[in-house]
């Protein structure tokens, strides 16, 4: 890992301490959004189920770490409906995996692609969806 300097940042009162507290920051925002999302998924398992569809899907290649080697990101994003005060409410979320071979993530990709899947919604709140990986693994 090559070390930026930093040199000129001393030219500039308080920049390096702006720079230092928008990293941690950030930071921040990771770990608790990290937590939100196990948080919800965690809970998701006893929300209603209702029927879903894959949308849109796409794959990207991602670095897994500082050599040479990749993985794929592969994400779709779902949409569902929902009847609401006599009205259709129409809603969406999106999920996704991470393969380490092309072919698998390829694979799933299309097996999704346009396919009808359960999607989890929060009672009272149904702008809150989850899909889950064991819903997904039964179909």
């Amino acid at each position: 890992m090559t070390i930026i300097s930093v040199a000129w940042m001393s030219r500039i009162p308080g920049l390096a301490e702006a720079a230092a507290a928008l990293w941690v920051c950030a930071l921040l925002w990771l770990v608790w959004n990290w937590r939100v999302r196990k948080r919800r998924l965690k809970s998701a398992v006893n929300w209603p189920k209702v029927e879903g569809r894959v949308w849109s899907i796409e794959m990207a290649p991602r670095s897994i770490s500082g050599d040479d080697s990749k993985g794929y990101d592969v994400e779709f994003t779902y949409n569902f409906s929902l009847e609401s005060n006599r009205k259709l409410d129409y809603h969406s979320g999106d999920f996704g995996r991470f393969f380490e071979e092309e072919e698998a993530a390829t694979a799933w990709m299309e097996f999704y692609r346009e396919k009808s899947i359960p999607v989890r919604v929060q009672p009272g709140n149904p702008n809150v969806s989850a899909v889950l990986d064991e819903d997904l693994d039964a179909l």
